[in-house]
């Protein structure tokens, strides 16, 4: 054994083997040196069966003998020299069974779990490493539990724990990590490329093309570091084989694109797109008169928000390219070209830009969604609109003069949800039938100011049109007047809102003023004053279990505060809807008192814009898990962060809360 020793420090690993081996045979046992392991057991199979103990148990019925032990510590330090020799001439499979031979020799000495750990480790196996380290672990500790080895045992095995973990793309079929990374949102799957070399080289493998086909790059207050640009976009669509389906870039200015770099990409990767949203303005505007360099034959929905000034020709060459595909459109800052203002501009009445037959909007057969505002002035012929887009399901317009040439008034058959705008221009009354005529099947409608007397039924004096069925399948109605005049009379909204009440469809309802002059009369305080006019029960009607979801003003007008009914109208008004959850009081001053006892009826969101109510917030979130929201309610079509109003006001907002002193 000295000689063997001296030889190795030497690094004369083979003649070091020689005299172990004369060593190992010398022992007075007679187990002698084998170069093949025992037939009959396997010791690094038990270990990853976890089944080490039984295996040791086996008897043996081969030359091996490895059922007979040998506690002799010269016999265990030469079978151990021998494994550390033949490892340093990088012979593992020979270590691996001097190593295999010192477990059964000895099995309560941690030297041979030890050497078998780092021999497992340098064949690359971290894991059954791991595993043999702690089952030798525990039969050292079973009978030697104060064994002066026993800690760097399991110091080893401590060490190795963190090798153990294993990559799941790896391990997992490929069918699976697909389901799962869909599930992720574009962000996570960028992040996800620098976990490892293992996971960046299956995202960008062929068979994950899918994943990169729908890109969504959000606005962020903070430029992040790593951040995404244009050319990141374009390598991010190479990884999806060139084969865009979704794009939006919510913000163009933070992301650093222009015209000429978006048509690169669109141009690149566009011919498979179906979904593209742009928000923000571009770096550099569009050039007016410019037409797209890039065509978009699959296109189904285009959605360009404020600031984005696009020309209409412009768009207009863009719309016919798609116009067989386009489903969904939405232009929020439509820009008139200089080559058409001589002809439709008056430069005595400012800018005027008119969408009609001789601008050849194409024919969209498939077009079910329209929004459109402008920041110039905008005339939008609605009977040539309606004539290109038959079967149109929604419409949204405001801030542009609508004309309707037609008598009767302009008549989408299927149209489902429509929008009008407290800014839309309006010059003059319509007729009694220059109107957007409300099929039965309509399912939201929400008005605004100048916007009520281009809705039948809803300007005052106009009355219920001839041979117009009822609309009983209502889901969503807001109606909002803002000047002085009046606002829409108890008779324009029975006949608006009664059959769908009655039908059980209507959810939502959002009334700004609500008329609260007659139903005030009909709280109980109000008829002690006014007892004729709680004998009629005024708007009995507006009631139903169907409405969850509820919005309106109205009480700040004079007299209804001093009379002292406000809160009693109110609380009479949310106990006609017994499911409703959302209740909406805008800056109207509602006792703390009357509104609580509106949240333990069941109301869970309130939304308010008057004095803070933090007392009463924390009452509605301890008691009934209730939430009370400090603004609007988002949800409604009204609160498009594109809409020209909308972003002033958030505008106005955030630069409030920058000026607010610290």
């Amino acid at each position: 054994m000295e000689r063997g020793k001296e030889l190795y420090a030497q690094k004369q690993y083979a003649q070091a083997a020689k005299y172990f081996i004369r060593a190992l045979d010398s022992c007075p046992c007679g187990i002698a040196y084998r170069e093949k392991p025992c037939l009959c057991k396997s010791i690094v199979v038990s270990i990853e069966s976890k089944t080490l103990k039984d295996e040791l148990r086996k008897p043996c019925i081969c030359s091996a003998k490895s059922a007979r032990r040998c506690e002799r510590k010269a016999h265990v330090d030469a079978f151990d020299s021998l494994a550390a020799a033949r490892e340093k001439e990088g012979l593992l499979d020979e270590s691996m069974a001097c190593t295999e031979q010192m477990i059964n020799l000895s099995p309560r000495e941690p030297k041979g779990y030890l050497r078998l750990g780092k021999v497992l480790r340098l064949q690359g196996k971290p894991q059954v490493a791991y595993e043999a380290y702690t089952a030798g672990a525990q039969l050292v500790a079973a009978k030697h539990p104060e064994h002066a080895l026993l800690p760097i045992l399991n110091a080893q095995a401590a060490k190795v724990k963190g090798m153990t973990r294993t990559d799941p793309l790896a391990k997992l079929p490929y069918e699976l990590i697909r389901m799962i990374l869909r599930e992720v949102g574009f962000r996570t799957l960028c992040l996800s490329l620098r976990v490892s070399k293992t996971w960046r080289a299956v995202l960008t493998s062929a068979m994950a093309q899918d994943l990169w086909r729908t890109q969504h790059y959000y606005f962020t207050h903070h430029k992040p570091r790593g951040f995404a640009g244009p050319k990141t976009a374009l390598r991010y669509a190479s990884f999806g084989g060139g084969q865009l389906t979704d794009l939006t870039i919510d913000n163009c200015k933070q992301f650093g694109i222009n015209l000429a770099q978006l048509g690169l990409i669109l141009s690149r990767c566009g011919k498979h797109l179906r979904h593209l949203k742009l928000r923000g303005a571009l770096t550099s505007e569009v050039s007016q008169g410019s037409v797209s360099s890039f065509k978009l034959p699959l296109l189904e929905s285009l959605y360009i928000g404020l600031g984005i000034k696009v020309p209409h020709k412009w768009l207009l060459q863009l719309l016919r390219d798609t116009s067989s595909t386009i489903r969904e459109l939405a232009v929020f800052d439509l820009v008139p070209d200089p080559g058409d203002r001589p002809r439709l501009f008056h430069m005595t009445e400012g800018p005027n830009f008119q969408i009609r037959k001789d601008i050849s909007w194409p024919a969209m057969p498939q077009l079910q969604s329209l929004s459109l505002s402008a920041t110039s002035h905008v005339q939008i012929y609605l009977n040539h609109m309606a004539s290109v887009t038959p079967n149109l399901q929604r419409l949204w317009l405001d801030e542009v003069e609508p004309i309707i040439e037609d008598p009767d008034g302009v008549n989408w058959p299927k149209l489902k949800c429509l929008f009008v705008g407290s800014n839309i221009i309006s010059r003059e009354r319509f007729g009694s039938r220059h109107c957007i005529r409300l099929n039965p099947d309509m399912e939201e409608l929400y008005v605004e100011e100048h916007g009520l007397n281009l809705v039948p039924y809803l300007d005052a004096g106009r009355g219920w049109p001839t041979g117009e069925e009822e609309l009983a399948k209502l889901r969503k109605v807001g109606l909002r007047h803002h000047s002085s005049g009046p606002p829409v009379r108890e008779r324009e909204l029975e006949l608006l809102l009664r059959p769908s009440l009655e039908s059980g469809t209507l959810q939502e309802v959002s009334l700004h003023p609500f008329p609260l002059e007659r139903f005030l009369s009909s709280s109980s305080v109000g008829a002690a004053r006014n007892p004729s006019a709680a004998a009629a029960t005024a708007m009995d009607w507006f009631r139903g279990d169907s409405v969850t979801s509820l919005a309106f003003t109205g009480l700040l007008a004079e007299g209804y505060r001093s009379a002292g009914t406000a809160d009693d109208a109110v609380f009479d008004l949310v106990s006609r809807f017994p499911s409703l959850r959302t209740l909406d009081i805008s800056q109207e001053q509602i006792q703390n008192a009357t509104l609580g006892r509106i949240i333990a009826r069941g109301v869970k969101t309130m939304y308010y814009a008057g004095d803070l109510r933090e007392d009463l917030r924390e009452w509605a979130a301890k008691t009934h898990s209730a939430k009370l929201v400090y603004g609007p309610c988002r949800a409604s079509m009204a609160e498009i962060p594109d809409r020209p109003s909308v972003a002033r006001r958030l505008a106005q907002s955030a630069k409030r809360v920058r000026e607010r002193p610290v």
